[in-house]
């Protein structure tokens, strides 16, 4: 199993070699201009890495952080903040593994569990969405749930007579690096703990853990209330009221059907995947799917409330519950103010898949209590177990073969991106391209802000200007040669 484990990691870490994009993109231009101008400057404090627009905006310290490293040692190369990103992700699963088997670490595992593991892996490790590794930033989520599984392995060791204070800890690190994200992990173990206590009837060991869990979480708002500031904003159709979100969503209850087919469905098949395997009759299979992952759904629950409450069980709710929470947030700030369609935002794909894993560990733990006290079920279970993993296998070979095809129009883009900027560091006052790439946002700022941009990375050999840089990416010297053209 180790062996198809491996594959799943390589084959995602290739794919992120091969399309992350490794020029600034997209919102890294508002993260790159005061702190890489203050990294040149050697004003760099820890109010930079704070920083975040007004409205509905993450500070994200540690990108920040991955950021300046980048710059100072190796030409601020973006495609290595992506595989920084894979790095992060087989911390996940190696956290979410170590949990799944916790409450019998050194007990044999039956076959289908192990199959099932893989398949969580793949799920979470998906080319479902090229965009989650086209994009580094969206890689660097891996980070956020690898802290998120840490401190779930620590409230269940907290559980079972360990020591709490790595469980605070855990909570503290989470928020500071997480932001307001930390919310949303955060309620999801404290309800996933509720049902734990319910189900074990241990709401006083329960609750000393939900205090901890809360006292790292203020703590790291003290930490925000001391360095965090804004600059800027996000668009003003986000930082709405509340009542006015919930009053739009009101007015789209005919579509709430689709609030849980999109992300159901999507996490084993995006809406990329499934025009690709389902041409016309791609919403026909989702509204399919979505009717057999409702089913799956009420399993999931009426499993949670009989099975015995082990690691993997706390492992499988907890998920779902993350799954759960993304989605009422994506509704919530997004769907609100912009649609139903916005769920099919390829980014999003990294949180559906959440319910999918979830699914799969919940049939783990069902297999696991069966492989203690065997029945006469218990084979069935591990047969549905391991057909189920199967299935969910053969899906992630169609759509990483749907993302390899993919894969010379995004590598394209890279050229474009690089032109693009080439042309607007010959002259940075000047006009910019009409048709410059989406993501190379420095086409859209103020003419004086370009030319401070672009001083930067002049100066600081960054980029298009870094020999290192062009060394993991030869194909762009030509526009390299253009851009520092005197």
């Amino acid at each position: 199993m180790w062996g198809l484990l491996a594959l799943v990691v390589a084959n995602a870490a290739i794919y992120v070699r091969a399309v992350a994009w490794p020029l600034i993109a997209s919102d890294n231009w508002n993260h790159v201009h005061p702190l890489l101008r203050d990294l040149a400057s050697g004003q760099v404090g820890p109010a930079n890495f704070f920083v975040q627009r007004a409205g509905v905006d993450h500070a994200q310290p540690l990108m920040k952080l991955v950021m300046a490293v980048n710059a100072r040692w190796f030409g601020l190369d973006f495609m290595l903040e992506g595989l920084l990103g894979i790095v992060f992700a087989v911390l996940a699963l190696a956290v979410l593994y170590r949990l799944a088997v916790a409450d019998a670490p050194g007990a044999p595992r039956p076959f289908a569990f192990r199959l099932g593991f893989v398949a969580v892996a793949a799920v979470l490790l998906s080319l479902n969405s090229t965009f989650i590794y086209v994009y580094p930033m969206v890689t660097m989520w891996f980070a956020l749930y690898a802290l998120a599984l840490l401190m779930a392995l620590a409230a269940w060791r907290a559980l079972q007579g360990g020591r709490g204070w790595p469980l605070a800890l855990a909570a503290f690190v989470l928020g500071v690096v997480a932001d307001d994200s930390a919310f949303l992990y955060c309620a999801a173990l404290g309800l996933a703990l509720l049902l734990y206590a319910f189900r074990e009837r241990s709401l006083r060991r329960v609750a000393v853990l939900l205090a901890l869990m809360a006292l790292g979480l203020v703590a790291s708002r003290g930490l925000y209330a001391l360095y965090g500031t804004t600059s800027g904003t996000t668009l003003a159709v986000f930082n709405r009221p509340l009542p006015e979100r919930i009053a739009s969503l009101a007015v789209l209850w005919r579509e709430a059907w689709a609030w849980f087919a999109i992300p159901a469905s999507s996490g084993l098949l995006g809406k990329e995947s499934l025009t690709a395997l389902a041409g016309d009759r791609a919403l026909l299979l989702r509204n399919a799917l979505g009717a057999v992952m409702l089913l799956a759904h009420a399993w999931f629950w009426w499993s949670a409330l009989r099975l015995r409450a082990g690691s993997t069980w706390l492992a499988a709710v907890l998920l779902m519950l993350m799954f759960y929470a993304h989605v009422a947030a994506v509704l919530m700030v997004r769907v609100s103010a912009l649609g139903t369609a916005y769920l099919d935002q390829p980014r999003y794909i990294s949180f559906y898949q959440f319910g999918v894993a979830a699914l799969l560990l919940m049939a783990m733990a069902r297999v696991g209590s069966a492989s203690r006290a065997p029945a006469a079920g218990t084979a069935r279970t591990g047969h549905a177990l391991a057909l189920a993993a199967a299935t969910v296998l053969a899906v992630q070979v169609l759509v990483s073969g749907y993302a390899r095809e993919q894969q010379p129009g995004i590598e394209g883009s890279h050229l474009k991106m690089a032109d693009d900027l080439a042309r607007v560091a010959q002259d940075p006052a000047g006009p910019v391209p009409e048709d410059c790439f989406p993501g190379m946002d420095i086409c859209v700022l103020p003419p004086e802000r370009r030319v401070e941009l672009i001083g930067i990375l002049r100066e600081g050999r960054l980029q298009l200007f870094s020999d290192q840089y062009l060394r993991r990416h030869p194909a762009q010297r030509a526009a390299a040669e253009r851009a520092r053209a005197p």
